[in-house]
């Protein structure tokens, strides 16, 4: 019987031994094969959904609790980023997650093609290209074409209806509505090139010269919903 029993042991030991042997690491894309979506620039298209989502104050910007800081590439990749390979990446699941886990918290889910974009960056190597060719167009100052994607990815992450809910005011820009508010008082193009008010986005660079000229032409069209 303590035979048995001693074999038993033996066995159930050795099981252990061979699952956690055989415990696999993620795969991560080698570094020779990280050449990047050219279509997806980190500096131009990745970055700003992160510090308008996530970097906000007493979020992921250093100045709260969590130990996540999320406003630079190095502090991004350095967290949960596994290179070519997005399931594995903790910062993209949470994304892409459901109840308490799911992030931004307290704060709308990132678009469809938000995450189709964090997506391609990761599995393509999560390259930090930087000085990248611009793909604005100054003669496309339409508010579906040009004036709600820039503010989606730029400010809708803080200036939100959720956020405004909760706080009891502050600027709406997740909205046509709420964006024409702002954009016929002055405030909007105030705002983004800091005549008066505190310069926007808070915590980023700013838009660029050939954005604030597109913002600057919808405006002065009538803001329209077109």
């Amino acid at each position: 019987m303590r035979y048995v029993v001693l074999t038993t042991i033996a066995f159930i030991v050795s099981a252990a031994i061979v699952l956690t042997a055989c415990k696999h690491q993620p795969y991560v894309l080698p570094v020779s094969m990280r050449t990047g979506d050219s279509s997806i620039c980190f500096e131009r298209d990745i970055l700003p959904i992160f510090i308008s989502n996530c970097a906000k104050s007493g979020c992921h910007d250093g100045s709260g609790e969590s130990d996540y800081v999320l406003n630079s590439y190095d502090n991004i990749v350095r967290r949960g980023i596994v290179p070519g390979n997005p399931e594995a990446s903790k910062i993209y699941t949470s994304m892409t997650g459901s109840g308490e886990d799911l992030m931004p918290r307290d704060s709308p889910p990132l678009s469809a093609a938000q995450l189709g974009l964090i997506k391609e960056w990761i599995y393509s190597g999560a390259v930090n290209g930087t000085n990248c060719s611009s793909t604005c167009d100054t003669t496309n100052f339409t508010y579906s074409g040009a004036i709600k994607p820039m503010f989606d990815n730029y400010c809708a992450g803080c200036h939100n209806s959720s956020s405004a809910a909760s706080t009891g005011g502050g600027y709406i820009l997740d909205t046509y509505d709420g964006v024409k508010t702002v954009a016929l008082n002055g405030k909007l193009i105030g705002g983004l090139t800091g005549s008066g008010y505190t310069m926007m986005p808070q915590g980023g660079a700013p838009l660029s010269d050939c954005q604030l000229t597109q913002v600057k032409k919808w405006v002065a069209a009538g803001a329209l919903n077109n």
